[in-house]
């Protein structure tokens, strides 16, 4: 019941805080003359060293019952940094109302955006879930699933620190197409192949299809809503990506997997994000053919 109800409260401030995150990188990136993927890579440098490490520091504290004392040496260095800086003041004078957000959710572009997203996101989330459990059943170890994890976010950093520079070559509904695409060959190579040792390897796709969707995602939320909107627009689609695609992720992928095997899980996957290009490509060529402001 304990670990319960710390899990709800670390969950329900840690997911709240990622779009608020994100948002304050985006502007401290345009503030400094920086890409916002240039802020963001060190998340996922942040990310790996954790995914390498905490096996070990785990097994050096005694095991899982000491994982308090992880987290609290993980989460006093960034309590105490924050507690020492300033928050900057707006200069904007908006005051954001229950109308203006009316108004965003009315907006039907940014809402089948949101719905694109979750199609594309539900097999990643799958992923997330379940490939630890996938790969023991080909015979994986733990340490290889830590290893698979570690690779997937190593892969990520040269993506969020080089993308930011060419984005501005290409619309981001297209390439959020390109993404679905490489996203649709991916699950299906997963459930194609059997070899664990591969499976690991291939998790450093992972820097051509998730870190390429999330810091285009971000970047077309906030070209989408208001500025004084961003915090919002960014708290919805991490809310899409977290927990709607979370959620449907986990549950469908478990039903097939448990079902059918690990391997139809994924080529499930598969369908699903190739919907997801033919969507996304259509509602570029589209809006390109409406000449849409926003192409």
């Amino acid at each position: 019941v304990y670990v319960l109800l710390f899990m709800l409260l670390l969950y329900f401030f840690m997911l709240s805080s990622s779009p608020l995150l994100d948002t304050l990188s985006i502007r401290v990136a345009e503030r400094a003359g920086a890409a916002y993927g240039t802020v963001r890579m060190f998340g996922s440098f942040g990310f790996m060293l954790m995914a390498l490490s905490s096996g070990l520091l785990l097994e050096s504290l005694g095991g899982l019952t000491n994982i308090p004392y992880l987290y609290w040496s993980v989460w006093i260095l960034p309590i105490v940094l924050l507690w020492t800086m300033k928050d900057e003041k707006s200069k904007r004078k908006v005051v954001v109302s229950l109308g203006a957000f009316r108004d965003m959710l009315r907006d039907t572009k940014f809402i089948w955006f949101l719905v694109l997203v979750f199609l594309l996101m539900v097999p990643h989330r799958m992923n997330d879930g379940l490939l630890a459990l996938y790969l023991k059943d080909l015979g994986g170890s733990d340490v290889m699933v830590g290893w698979a994890w570690a690779l997937a976010a190593a892969s990520e950093i040269p993506t969020f620190a080089l993308l930011g520079r060419y984005m501005n070559r290409f619309h981001e509904l297209a390439l959020l197409g390109v993404v679905a695409i490489l996203y649709t060959i991916r699950w299906f190579l997963y459930g194609y192949i059997q070899d664990p040792f591969v499976l690991m390897l291939l998790q450093a796709t992972h820097c051509i299809t998730f870190a390429v969707f999330w810091i285009t995602a971000v970047q077309y939320a906030v070209r989408l809503v208001p500025e004084h909107l961003q915090s919002t627009g960014q708290s919805m689609l991490s809310m899409v990506f977290l927990g709607l695609a979370g959620i449907s992720g986990g549950f469908v992928g478990g039903f097939i997997k448990d079902w059918l095997g690990g391997a139809y899980m994924y080529y499930f996957g598969s369908v699903l994000t190739l919907a997801a290009a033919v969507l996304f490509l259509g509602t570029h060529a589209y809006m390109r053919k409406k000449n849409h402001p926003s192409v």
